[in-house]
């Protein structure tokens, strides 16, 4: 925000800038004294104009699960207007617990058998209320005060001092209500929000609370809009750029005349403006604009040699936008952006700044493992750093519109990101999904998602589905139409694309509703569509859905996908998926033989809580089937299903596990997502007593082409990678203890090696922080990585062994996790059993208190080991 000293020193840096500059001509001078007149008044008036603050409102709030006593067991909308008791500004929440949002009242848990595996079998369903008492400063009488929540799981509705403002039902919208009309400037004032979580209505685990951030937001009268900045790039070259901004104001006051004037700037790294403006424009001409109307204004710079976003290089421009009333300064808005020209080629792929990138996506879902759906940007910047680490350039936000921190890390760090809707339209998948708000709601939250989102240099394309039902239905296309005609009314400078997962979408019409056709789990029908619709740009939006889960290899190994189950857990040699799924190796095989898809998003990057798939209850199934014999099939199945206790809290379709750690397929896409990376990754580990003298098969993935294997020193053959084979594999060798050791070439060079050791007994614990200095802000975190190791420091991977932790200094133990689906201890525990060698605590600094945080771990018969972080303030 502009203070008034700020203001001053940009009136006075534009005056000297301009005198600077050569002679003036008769127009530049003219226009430079409208801006020097403009921004005088600025200054001049700063002292006594309230200009625009975005609080963080997450602290001190009162939670409480369900209606407290006297509430109507189910309010309608008259009982909401009139007001529930814990409403009422008066009403006794002393009793209720403090808390700071974001918040998920289910990943507290108790998990229990006899809840749903699809959802994660925590509860997360039901009703849920939160109070937030505050003082709003007497100053702020006159200004309009919003509440803006990112997200809220689900049928929000909100009162302020009493008096119901209004709600939104869809628990991923962001959302705003306005406080003006019922706060009290100068004295206390009460925001009361209920939440009702309805069962059956989530195919995976959705949370339940005030899960994302909520801000308070004060404006002058006359103010930009929510959303009401939107930046385009229509013209791009390595010359100049030409940067369209068009900016929505509101006015709240009486009938007046506005004006908006824009800078350009550079940022850094870190977001920071870098420079000078690389670009400004000058007041625009007076608009007029009623009281209580909307009045859009645009203006279009020149930036001249533009630096370019791209995954490589995600270089940003923030444009400053700057709302004049009758020649006051009232309000200043920033609004990041990226100059990068897309486009989806039918015979190309994807096109980013003019050159093919092909798309190396992971569909993932919204819930942070141990951390649940609470939104942590740190837990979500780590999780992109490891998929970066693997090869990922692009996130699809399945099923759902994404946190806003997601976005901004895509942007800072270079991910492309396929911004997704909704996983049903009026259809059901589960009885109380989005079909019960389709007719209403649609068309509100397509819009608010778009809205909000389109400034996001990461957003390469708008989905407005997946796998939607509707697909099979002859008039289904109709719908489909629809929502892409209201995308493309809100930004038509991206294309539009949904996720189809029946063979006959892609020829009964939906295909011509859509910029990009994207199939899931059909790389054999990518050549037969691509003839049929040859002007049809083609994506993977979903694939492979391979199952595994980290250090668990069964035997005998086999290609047939419906092998490698046992014990609830799923062999990790990669070659196990779900009927209709496949394995990587297959997708790799459709995109290399059909070289104009665009890439894909592999489901899932990182292992989430619910569908537990293949031995979940997911009805969802169903949908993949529609021959009716099959169907019923099926059905028959899951009904069987339901009647055994399935003890799985958690999917085994991530690449990384829930915990974090890598799974052996994180190594298969590493090498063929980064092929000039020299690397190597073999498996199975190598501590099989039971196994002596029996055959062991040995699978190694590689960025090289060929490979000699040695076990004790001895070769056991070299070979090479044929056309369409993504891993090299010695399926005869016989189990011996010792050293597995893989030498790699590439175009004949020595390229890269990796070995595996039979180890000794655990003998000791280490531990490792991805990051050992933090914020003392209250919500920076620390991944601890926990390995069990024998004498020698070799990790020993078949370990389960009881892990206890302890903490000392300026910080908490938030979580922890192994990666185990199968294990359902509390993740608020204090102890946790290893998975395969491994485990994991998650440590919270405390706001304010800086110092030294040291964690301790202890094990029966291991020691103990700590390790040290630091907070700073």
């Amino acid at each position: 925000m502009f203070g008034p000293k700020r203001l001053y020193l940009r009136h006075t840096w534009l005056i000297c800038h301009s005198i600077a500059q050569p002679m003036p001509t008769p127009q530049r001078l003219f226009s430079f004294l409208v801006l020097s007149a403009a921004l005088s008044g600025a200054a001049a008036h700063a002292a006594d104009t309230n200009l625009r603050e975005r609080i963080a409102f997450n602290a001190d709030w009162r939670f409480s699960k369900g209606d407290p006593a006297g509430s109507p067991q189910q309010p309608a909308e008259a009982d909401l207007k009139n007001g529930l008791p814990a409403a009422q500004a008066g009403f006794d929440d002393a009793g209720w617990r403090k808390l700071n949002l974001p918040h998920d009242w289910g990943i507290e848990g108790p998990f229990k058998q006899e809840y749903p595996g699809d959802t994660g079998k925590l509860a997360w369903w039901g009703v849920g209320w939160y109070r937030k008492h505050f003082t709003l400063p007497a100053g702020d009488a006159g200004r309009r005060v919003y509440l803006d929540v990112d997200g809220a799981m689900s049928h929000a509705a909100v009162w302020i001092n009493g008096r119901y403002i209004g709600g939104w039902p869809y628990g991923y919208a962001s959302w705003r209500v306005d406080l003006t009309p019922h706060l009290k400037p100068g004295g206390d004032n009460v925001v009361a929000v209920r939440l009702d979580n309805p069962p059956a209505s989530s195919r995976w685990y959705p949370g339940g609370g005030i899960y994302r951030n909520v801000w308070l937001v004060k404006t002058a009268p006359v103010a930009v809009a929510q959303y009401g900045t939107f930046v385009t790039t229509p013209q791009v070259s390595a010359a100049a750029a030409t940067v369209d901004v068009q900016v929505t104001l509101d006015n709240h006051g009486g009938d007046t005349e506005v004006q908006v004037a824009t800078e350009i700037y550079a940022l850094d790294a870190n977001g920071r403006r870098s420079g000078a403006p690389v670009a400004r424009k000058e007041a625009s001409s007076a608009a007029k604009v009623a009281n209580g109307r909307q009045v859009q204004l645009s203006q279009a710079l020149q930036v001249p040699h533009p630096r370019l976003w791209s995954p490589a290089s995600p270089q940003r421009y923030v444009a400053v936008s700057t709302v004049l009333d009758k020649g006051r300064t009232v309000d200043v808005v920033e609004t990041p952006f990226g100059i990068r020209t897309i486009a989806f080629d039918p015979q190309k792929g994807f096109l980013l700044n003019g050159q093919r990138l092909p798309i190396q996506g992971v569909c993932d879902h919204h819930d942070l493992g141990a951390l649940g759906t609470a939104i942590n940007t740190r837990a979500l910047e780590r999780q992109l750093e490891i998929l970066r680490e693997m090869g990922v350039n692009a996130i699809r936000t399945s099923h759902n519109p994404p946190a806003p921190e997601l976005l901004d890390l895509a942007d800072r760090m270079g991910f492309l990101v396929m911004d997704e809707a909704f996983d049903a339209w009026r259809e059901k998948k589960t009885p109380n999904d989005y079909n019960t708000l389709f007719d209403a709601w649609h068309e509100k939250d397509l819009r608010a998602m778009i809205r909000r989102d389109r400034n996001h240099p990461s957003v390469i394309a708008w989905s407005i589905g997946n796998e939607i039902p509707e697909q099979g239905r002859p008039e289904g296309w109709k719908l489909s139409a629809r929502l892409a005609e209201i995308a493309r009314g809100e930004d038509r400078t991206r294309p539009v694309t949904s996720a189809f997962n029946h063979v006959a979408s892609g020829y009964n019409g939906f295909q011509d509703t859509v910029d990009v056709f994207g199939y899931n789990y059909k790389p054999n029908e990518y050549a037969k569509l691509h003839a049929h619709a040859p002007h049809l740009p083609l994506l993977g939006s979903e694939t492979a859905s391979t199952v595994s889960s980290r250090g668990e290899y069964f035997f005998p190994v086999s290609d047939d996908k419906s092998k490698g189950l046992a014990n609830f857990q799923v062999s990790s040699y990669d070659l196990t998926a779900p009927p209709w799924a496949t394995t990587p190796d297959a997708e790799f095989k459709g995109q290399d033989e059909n070289p104009f898809v665009a890439g894909e998003f592999v489901w899932t990057g990182f292992d989430y809580l619910g569908e537990p798939t293949p031995y979940g209850n997911d009805a969802t199934n169903l949908l993949n089937f529609t021959d009716p014999a099959q169907q019923q099939r099926m059905a028959q199945q899951l009904e069987a299903m339901k009647k055994i206790a399935v003890p799985s809290r958690s999917s085994y379709f991530g690449i990384v596990d829930l915990a974090g750690f890598k799974k052996d397929r994180f190594y298969l896409y590493q090498a063929r997502w980064r092929p000039d990376l020299p690397m190597a990754h073999l498996l199975p580990h190598w501590n099989w007593p039971e196994r002596v003298g029996q055959v062991t098969p040995v699978h190694l993935y590689t960025s090289g082409d060929e490979a000699e294997l040695f076990l004790n020193g001895k070769s056991l053959g070299r070979k090479g990678r044929g056309r369409g084979e993504y891993r090299l594999r010695w399926d005869d060798v016989v189990y011996q203890p010792g050293e597995l050791r893989a030498v790699v070439y590439k175009n004949g060079r020595r390229w890269a090696e990796d070995k595996v050791a039979t180890s000794g007994p655990a003998a000791r614990l280490a531990l490792e922080a991805d990051r050992s200095t933090l914020r003392a802000d209250g919500s920076d975190l620390s991944f601890v990585t926990v390995r069990i190791l024998d004498k020698d420091g070799r990790p020993v991977p078949r370990t389960h062994d009881r892990i206890r932790f302890s903490l000392s200094g300026p910080g908490e133990i938030v979580a922890t996790d192994n990666g185990d689906p199968t294990s359902f201890e509390s993740f608020q525990s204090r102890e946790r059993n290893a998975f395969n060698g491994l485990a994991l605590a998650i440590v919270r600094t405390r706001a304010g208190e800086g110092g030294k945080v040291v964690l301790s771990a202890t094990a029966e018969g291991l020691g103990g080991a700590q390790v040290t972080l630091e907070s700073k303030l």
